[in-house]
């Protein structure tokens, strides 16, 4: 999915309205800087632009627009909505970032 779409969803999250004229456009700086602070948080690289292509697990997909949601609305601040997604957010965000590993054992065993 492009990543102007998570920033779309993290708009209607965050209840706010936006010219997509100047989003298309490419014109509204904002965008990537959102986009990459909750990319950053949820340890995937930086984006160069708003337009990349990007397939996250579905965890961090649905974590990541909240993420956007959550930033723009403390950068409009609204502490009742900031307050609100913050904690949607960091339960997304857990639930993303707990990944499962395997672990090889390596000791060695007597016979």
């Amino acid at each position: 999915m492009k990543l102007i779409n998570y920033y779309k969803k993290g708009l209607i999250l965050s209840g706010q309205q936006k010219d997509e004229e100047r989003i298309f456009v490419g014109e509204a700086p904002d965008e990537l800087f959102f986009i990459n602070q909750a990319l950053t948080d949820l340890q995937e690289k930086e984006a160069q632009s708003v337009f990349e292509e990007r397939e996250l697990a579905p965890l961090k997909s649905d974590a990541l627009s909240y993420g956007i949601a959550y930033l723009l609305s403390i950068h409009a601040n609204d502490g009742k909505m900031s307050s609100y997604l913050s904690s949607i957010y960091n339960g997304k965000r857990a639930a993303a970032l707990s990944g499962k590993a395997k672990i090889k054992d390596t000791f060695i065993k007597e016979v």
